[in-house]
Formats: structure tokens, C-alpha cells, sequence
């Protein structure tokens, strides 16, 4: 794999701009998930997103673009992507009356096609911020860690495990963000939001947040 590495950097990597294949449809996002590259190419993608302001990857970049945006502390960026309303964006589809994906951003072809599905788990793992800890299997142990980006006012949705139903809700208010997350029994869990944690319990757990610094508030936990 170290070979491999190092073949890619030699053959595609420019040492003064930081770019991989002058990160044609998200290279660089591809160099930077198998550990090459580097602050430089991160920083490229970061800017290059911020200034274009829409995709312009396939099946495979979407997917990762997106994933290691959030990864990143990039969250905001990934849900600017995400909710995007330029031209390559999935705004464009629902625009036209699409009730499912298409093939391909243009339109052309298959307009009932998985492509560019692979994202819609971030909403899950980052909006929500149900993620498994690393050592967990089933979702047995979690960490609930929201990302709340400018421009949503709330969100709310499930997962369902062999254990029972995971949720996740919240709301913003003016300073703060209202919390419900209904953990099932056996599951561990814990909360995460601007540095700090809280250990849920098992059943319905309702707090506020600071949107700037920390948890607590009225009907704390």
C-alpha cells in the first residue's frame, strides 16, 4: 500500500500548487481520504468549494468530497454543498419536479438512479450526529455530535437498530438549540457539542445547548 501511495504522489501530485491531477472532479478529496497529500491539498479544497459553491465530482468524489468535509470540522462547507441551489446541485433536481435522483447532474439519461445517493447517509452521521464509536458494532455505543450549520433551523430523524430506535430532534432558538434524543436501553451513549459532553440515558433525554459555548439551560440533563 506504501508503494501505491507513493506511485500516486509521483505520477499525479504538483508539489507548488498542493493539487492531485489539478483535482479534476474532487482528486484531491481522493488523495486526501487515503492519507496522501496534506494541509496544502486540504486547504485547496476547502477554497475551491467555497468560491465555486456547487459540485463538479461523479458517484465516488460526491461521496467523499462530502464525508471528509464533515470529518474535517468542515461541516458547514459540506451542508453549503449539500443544500447548494447552482447549477450542478441536487436544488437543480428537485427544481425540475424530481422525486427520485438522476444519473447524471445534467439531467440526461436515468432519472431514477442511486447516484450521488451515497451522501444522504451524512445527514444521518452528521446532521443528526448519530455515529458509532469505534469500537462499537450495532450501534451499541454512540456518540451523538450534531453539526448545525447556518441556514437549517432544525432537524429530525431516526435510525433503527436491532436494540430499537435511535432519534435525534433539534430546534434553534435565538441563542440556544433544543435537544430531544431517545436512546433505547443497553445502548451507551453520550453527547457532544462545542467541546463538551453529556451522558445520555436510556428513554427521552431533552436539554438546550448555547449555540456558542455550552450545554445546559433549561431542562438540562
Amino acid at each position: 500500500i506504501t508503494e501505491r501511495k507513493a506511485a500516486i504522489e509521483k505520477t499525479y501530485y504538483n508539489a507548488d500548487t498542493g493539487d492531485f491531477a489539478e483535482d479534476i472532479q474532487g482528486a484531491n478529496s481522493f488523495a486526501e481520504d487515503i492519507g496522501i497529500g496534506g494541509e496544502k491539498t486540504f486547504d485547496n479544497i476547502v477554497r475551491k468549494y467555497q468560491k465555486r459553491g456547487m459540485y463538479d465530482t461523479g458517484i465516488f468524489g460526491t461521496d467523499i468530497l462530502t464525508r471528509i468535509l464533515f470529518e474535517r470540522t468542515q461541516g458547514q462547507l459540506a451542508f453549503d454543498l449539500l443544500a447548494g441551489e447552482k447549477k450542478v446541485s441536487f436544488h437543480t433536481m428537485m427544481a425540475a419536479g424530481a422525486t427520485t435522483l438522476w444519473e447524471y447532474w445534467s439531467g440526461k439519461k436515468s432519472h431514477s438512479h442511486p447516484m450521488f445517493g451515497a451522501v444522504t447517509r451524512y445527514l444521518y452521521y452528521y446532521l443528526l450526529g448519530i455515529r458509532q464509536t469505534a469500537d462499537s458494532t450495532e450501534f451499541a455505543h454512540i456518540v451523538v455530535e450534531p453539526v448545525i450549520p447556518d441556514g437549517l433551523d432544525f432537524a429530525t430523524g431516526h435510525i433503527t437498530t436491532r436494540f430499537g430506535i435511535i432519534s435525534v430532534a433539534w430546534q434553534k432558538q435565538t441563542d440556544t438549540v433544543l435537544f430531544t434524543i431517545e436512546i433505547p436501553p443497553v445502548v451507551q451513549a453520550k453527547f457532544t457539542y462545542n467541546g463538551k459532553e453529556l451522558v445520555l440515558n436510556a428513554g427521552i433525554n431533552s436539554f438546550s445547548a448555547d449555540l456558542r459555548t455550552d450545554v445546559g439551560g433549561k431542562g438540562s440533563i
